[in-house]
């Protein structure tokens, strides 16, 4: 028996006519071949089958789909090439169906309406998961935004599209398994990489500290970077500092790793077995036990764990297939296969990830499957059809042309094989159509820049029986889920159907659906407290540069000071150490501009860890900013007195305290003060004239914060790293004393208090705390 005879191409054919004898039953449908890529004829099908027509039996009766998919796929079939005697159909199903065409906004909303389509005939028609399949052309972005879709929902899904290698809960294990197999070597970016995953639960933050604390406790005459110093302690568990606990994890994995990979008779999934069974989280937990764990939570996050404990029981699956078909061969060969696949490329363990799931795959692994519900997405104009040559080194689709029409020019020729493509298309197209069962959805996005293709507006005037004037939009409808559920009922609790949602929100309650318990609800649970920060009779430390934060943005200031901020930036550490040289400069007479770029490149480890051209800018910049800063400091008319001198002032409640970068004197005796920037940009001139942080400087010589006098000339703030030639000055010279006095009491109330109000400011776009930010909207609510 031969089944698909319409894929065949010429050659396969005539060894079939070789090796077949007079008992033979081929079986073949012209409107179902999909492989003209690799060769298939199916236009050439009837000729080829002629030898064989001793007896033909057409099958007349559908048994597969609904009538109304039935009528749509035979109604489009009667456009493919051709007239094949299987075109004589019937169905023979007596449930009537459904099949519905959409335009939607977008990828993401086409995504969302297909994962309610499903989540709703899961939940309102008993329709198993495994019973639903979305189909595609090809990989594309719908299927990352499907699947995307589907997690929020709660729908599992197994997709024939994303390989292994490419599963973020995945990946670490191979990575760690190809460093321990010596396949990929231990350089900055895989250690980074493996500690920032799982197995060593660190992040950017952690790392730097890591690295610097490295640096600092070398012994003398270790001159190693921190870049090997971390290499070397994950090589030999050789960490000399204390916070590295991280940087141990990945050692002793590693390890164990290693252990494994040197016994020559070890295989795939005793390699992948080693790191699965010793990999712990950073509380000390077995990372196998805190994923079971958190797979059984509700909500998005169990979701997420369920899905990456299928992915390692497909990984484990995967490897065993892969040892019982190939022996002899080691963890090597497994790892580098695994690592090299686009897609899955073991479609029969890919099944057995889970017992209900939606597959979403193309339409040639979709090819002699079935299933109730099936969405047929992505018909864009571009996409499907697709007329791109698939075989343009050999040219497999001409040479089929070329042998049924061996004598006609090469320019004909190419017209026939483009058209030979488009129903080639077309039959795909087709192939899809009647994968479905009971449900055909098939869907499209509209907007300006995508169009939906001519199959899908096809489709449509099947479906509608009419052409579309002016096509509909479909609105998304809410998620079929207990968060948008619970979203819903609440929106209602202060309407007319207030005591039917609270009486369901009870209910839900009582279920154990934690959402629908008001003391879940941000905002519902009483404040702790709502005591001022500092007591009303108590002083409060207003720094300079704190107190111009404050004003621009009360919760940042707050945040920030609270915990709210990162480790220091490398932008933060130059900063300092510029701050640094240049008071070297003053306090050490002689020092030159050589000895402060000497100094400069002789530390620049401790300031950037980091190696490589991005580093090496850095270092340039600070030479730049040294540069100008020297050129600023020969370039002074008044007498330097001293540098980061601190000063101390109380006016009322409020209690400045802080340090000045430099402080100079005039001819007359009266001070001026300089504050150093690194920043790229300097404010305006008229911003200069109103700076809380250079005020609060002058008040402190009116109050007599500093013993060198109590008259202020001014003050300037020199910004060294703008892209200007020279340092760029802002100047602000007479102030008002009594009313800063004011400003500064109202400020220092302020930060006491028990509130802290957000405000939109120029900086809230690289503002570090916006995420908390209840004004912005990729914030949260800000609860004390």
């Amino acid at each position: 028996m031969v089944d698909e005879f319409q894929e065949s191409d010429p050659a396969q054919r005539e060894l079939l006519a070789v090796l077949a004898g007079n008992d033979i039953i081929i079986c073949a449908d012209a409107d179902s071949a999909v492989g003209r890529f690799r060769g298939a004829d199916p236009d050439g099908l009837s000729a080829a089958l002629d030898p064989y027509r001793a007896q033909e039996i057409v099958l007349t009766s559908d048994y597969r789909s609904a009538t109304d998919i039935f009528e749509v796929a035979y109604t489009y079939a009667q456009g493919l090439r051709g007239a094949p005697t299987t075109r004589k159909r019937t169905c023979a199903s007596e449930i009537t169906g459904q099949v519905q065409v959409h335009r939607l906004r977008s990828s993401a909303e086409e995504a969302a309406f297909i994962a309610h389509q499903f989540r709703s005939a899961h939940l309102r028609q008993g329709i198993s998961y495994s019973d639903m399949a979305v189909i595609l052309r090809s990989p594309s972005t719908t299927a990352s935004a499907l699947r995307r879709a589907f997690s929020q929902v709660g729908i599992p899904v197994a997709s024939e599209l994303q390989a292994l290698a490419g599963n973020p809960a995945i990946a670490p294990f191979l990575l760690l398994a190809r460093v321990a197999i010596k396949a990929q070597p231990l350089n900055l970016d895989t250690a980074e990489r493996l500690l920032m995953s799982e197995f060593g639960g660190a992040d950017s933050i952690s790392l730097r500290r890591i690295r610097r604390a490295m640096i600092s406790a070398r012994i003398e005459g270790d001159e190693r970077s921190g870049t090997q110093l971390l290499l070397d302690a994950i090589n030999d568990g050789d960490v000399m500092i204390e916070g590295a606990d991280s940087v141990m994890r990945v050692h002793q994995l590693l390890e164990k790793a290693r252990a494994v990979a040197r016994n020559k008779s070890a295989l795939a999934d005793d390699l992948l077995w080693a790191i699965w069974d010793n990999a712990v989280t950073s509380d000390g937990q077995k990372l196998a036990s805190a994923w079971r764990s958190q797979s059984l939570r509700p909500g998005v996050r169990g979701a997420a764990a369920d899905r990456d404990l299928d992915a390692m029981m497909q990984l484990f699956e995967t490897a065993a297939r892969y040892s019982e078909r190939f022996p002899l061969s080691g963890p090597a060969a497994f790892i580098a296969e695994i690592s090299s696949e686009d897609i899955a490329g073991d479609v029969i363990t890919a099944k057995g990830v889970r017992p209900d799931f939606v597959e979403i795959l193309t339409v040639h692994s979709a090819k002699g499957r079935e299933w109730d519900l099936v969405a047929v997405a992505g018909l864009q104009e571009g996409t499907w059809p697709n007329l791109k040559q698939r075989s343009s080194l050999l040219g497999a689709e001409r040479l089929v042309e070329r042998q049924r029409n061996p004598d006609i020019p090469r320019d004909q020729l190419d017209v026939i094989a483009s058209n030979s493509l488009m129903q080639d298309e077309a039959r795909l197209f087709h192939v899809a159509l009647t994968r479905a069962k009971q449900s055909l959805f098939i869907t499209a996005v509209q907007r300006d820049d995508e169009e939906p293709s001519q199959f899908f507006e096809a489709i449509e005037v099947i479906v509608h029986k009419t052409d579309i004037d002016e096509p509909v939009l479909t609105d998304v409808p809410r998620p079929i889920t207990a968060p948008a559920l619970v979203a819903e009922l609440r929106s209602q609790l202060h309407g007319d159907n207030a005591d039917v949602a609270a009486q369901i929100l009870k209910a839900m309650s009582e279920e154990g659906i934690y959402l629908a318990d008001p003391h879940s609800w941000i905002g519902a649970v009483p404040l702790s407290t709502d005591s001022a920060v500092i007591d009303a009779d108590k002083q409060v430390v207003v720094s300079p540069s704190g107190a111009e934060s404050f004003v621009e943005c009360g919760v940042k200031w707050f945040l920030q000071n609270n915990g709210g901020s990162d480790g220091d930036s490398t932008a933060q550490v130059l900063g300092s150490a510029i701050h640094a040289f240049a008071a070297t400069m003053v306090q050490e007479p002689g020092t030159t501009k050589a000895d402060l770029i000497t100094k400069l490149q002789n530390s620049w480890k401790l300031i950037d860890p980091e190696s490589g051209w991005v580093s090496a800018s850095h270092l340039e910049r600070a030479v730049t900013m040294l540069e100008k800063f020297v050129d600023y400091h020969t370039k002074t008319t008044r007498t330097v007195v001293d540098a980061e001198i601190r000063f101390d002032i109380t006016l009322g409640r409020a209690r400045i305290k802080g340090s000045v970068d430099r402080l100079e004197v005039e001819a007359d005796g009266s001070l001026f003060i300089i504050d150093f920037k690194t920043s790229a940009s300097a404010i305006s001139v008229k911003d200069a004239k109103e700076n809380l942080q250079l005020m609060s400087y002058q008040l402190g010589i009116a109050e007599g914060g500093f013993t060198h006098g109590d008259v202020s000339a001014g003050a300037e703030l020199v910004y060294l790293g703008t892209d200007a030639a020279s340092a760029t000055v802002r100047s602000q010279f007479s102030i008002d004393v009594e009313a800063t006095k004011v400003q500064l009491n109202e400020i220092a109330d302020g930060m006491g208090a028990a509130t802290f109000f957000a405000t939109v400011n120029k900086r809230c776009k690289g503002c570090p705390v916006r995420k908390s930010c209840p004004v912005q909207s990729d914030g949260k609510s800000v609860i004390s």
